[in-house]
């Protein structure tokens, strides 16, 4: 999932006229990198419930993020 979450943030990242264009953007994409940094990532030591938040919030970034991309793409899959 975090793959997939970097691939979504990698390609639109890339593309300043998508991030130009909404304040939104630019807050879900910093939501997202706050979500992959090592000190919110799950360790052995996490609990049960904060490591299903962690991944809920890993997903629910991710379905965003693909959305928004494959409404300014036309519904093309990013390249692998």
């Amino acid at each position: 999932m975090v793959q997939h979450l970097r691939t979504f943030m990698n390609h639109l990242n890339g593309h300043d006229s998508i991030t130009a264009q909404s304040v939104d953007v630019h807050n879900l994409l910093r939501a997202a990198e706050r979500n992959l940094d090592v000190p919110v990532r799950p360790t052995p030591q996490t609990s049960h419930r904060d490591a299903y938040v962690y991944w809920h919030t890993s997903t629910t970034l991710t379905t965003a993020l693909r959305d928004l991309y494959l409404t300014h793409h036309n519904g093309q899959e990013p390249p692998a």
